[in-house]
């Protein structure tokens, strides 16, 4: 059945209208709640109650805030359980290995262990051997790209050497020599930090630290470790906030970014073309 676009249309506005009446009639006082933007009342109103601004349904408000966390989590994680490879459950198993680690790791850095498995959960799922691409894009445990590994987390990276070891390893896998597969495993360790779980978590703990030493906020030091220091600070400025400024969330800048509000920083969340804007 092909719906008309103008019922369909008329049909999404009484909806919103009805929802925005019930917030409304929901306060005693009958003034917005916070500072939530008004919908815009029609120019010809007939009667008070038509000129009687109602508060957006869909404006951000840090009154919410747990509540559209809670929803955009729960939007994503359909993807995020089917894509993982093996399974969610597969996935989780895996990563519970490298809790030991991760504690470490995380109390090194004075990070929350909790956020650096997570971030492994996503990253990897759990693979200290998993790959995006070639060895100078992102591998490892914690998904380190290979400039990153070299100039920012002072870890040993080099990527000719790797490159190489990665293709005998290949090789050794189509061929069933699993105890090849381990000896050169181990040799390439050593010329790349990035596939040792244990050095790979210390450089994404001193990441986190670093994030947010810039940030000052737990969530915007996560979020930066997929976007980039330097992205995340570009669209914190085009919303009109500084970075480290401890009191905007990532959630206030996510949703209160919009083509009618904030127009410029929801053009550079959307300008990224990946998981950035929705990685936290």
């Amino acid at each position: 059945m092909v719906r008309s676009p103008r019922r369909t249309a008329l049909f999404a506005l009484a909806v919103i209208a009805i929802v925005a009446v019930a917030a409304l009639v929901a306060r005693e006082d009958g003034t917005l709640p916070g500072d939530l933007p008004a919908v815009p009342t029609p120019p010809d109103a007939r009667n008070d109650r038509e000129a009687t601004p109602l508060p957006d349904p869909f404006a951000y408000d840090e009154d919410r805030k747990e509540e559209f966390e809670a929803r955009a989590a729960a939007g994503s994680s359909h993807v995020l359980y089917a894509r993982s490879p093996g399974g969610a459950g597969a996935t989780s198993q895996r990563v519970a290995r490298w809790r030991p680690q991760i504690e470490a790791a995380a109390a090194e850095a004075d990070v929350p262990p909790d956020q650096l498995e997570a971030l492994v959960f996503l990253e990897s799922a759990g693979r200290e051997d998993a790959m995006a691409g070639n060895t100078e894009g992102a591998v490892g445990l914690t998904q380190i790209l290979a400039e990153t590994g070299q100039n920012l987390l002072g870890m040993r990276v080099d990527v000719p050497r790797s490159r190489r070891y990665t293709r005998r390893i290949r090789r050794a896998l189509l061929r069933g020599r699993l105890l090849e597969v381990q000896r050169l495993r181990a040799a390439r360790l050593k010329v790349d930090q990035r596939f040792d779980p244990a050095q790979a978590l210390a450089g994404t703990a001193r990441y986190l630290k670093l994030a947010k030493e810039r940030f000052h906020r737990d969530d915007m030091a996560f979020v930066s470790y997929h976007m980039g220091m330097g992205n995340l600070e570009s669209v914190l400025r085009a919303y009109g906030a500084e970075p480290g400024d401890e009191d905007v969330s990532y959630t206030q800048v996510y949703f209160d970014s919009t083509p009618k509000r904030n127009v410029a920083a929801q053009r550079k969340l959307a300008s990224f073309g990946d998981d950035s804007s929705n990685y936290l």
